[in-house]
């Protein structure tokens, strides 16, 4: 996850390879469903060694995949359930170039921890490169803690 995660923070914009990343990484039942095959066989092509395999599943998958880094309703569906709140904020420095932060809200209550005592954590993704990415990059950090 660490990896993709990184990937997104670099990225200069949403792709459909950075989607077929995500998607493989959110563990998403579609993508299971919609892009592996059991066997070598799939669509009357013998795909003979692993790598061939793979490869025709990442293919699959950029062609399949929600527009998660293009589209922020899309990236909302990676947000977990336990998330109480976010915001994403726009920043440009001085050469004009734009940056997005996300910020999501985990409540103490819902990582098991005595509410009295305890602020929610806070999972950010600073310095993206446009909205959805910094949502997806805070997503996929909330679903990896």
């Amino acid at each position: 996850m660490r990896k993709i995660i990184a990937t997104l923070e670099t990225a200069n914009e949403g792709s459909r390879e950075l989607d077929a990343l995500i998607w493989a990484a959110s563990g998403q039942e579609s993508y299971t469903q919609k892009c592996c095959f059991k066997g070598k066989k799939y669509g009357g092509v013998l795909h003979t060694t692993a790598a061939e395999k793979r490869a025709k599943i990442h293919y699959l998958a950029t062609l399949l995949a929600p527009p998660f880094s293009t589209s922020i309703d899309v990236a909302m569906t990676l947000v977990p359930q336990q998330i109480e709140c976010g915001t994403i904020n726009f920043s440009r420095n001085k050469s004009g170039q734009q940056y997005c932060h996300a910020t999501l809200e985990q409540s103490a209550d819902s990582l098991g921890r005595d509410m009295r005592d305890d602020e929610p954590t806070e999972i950010e993704a600073l310095n993206a490169a446009t909205p959805a990415l910094a949502l997806c990059i805070a997503a996929l950090k909330a679903r990896s803690a």
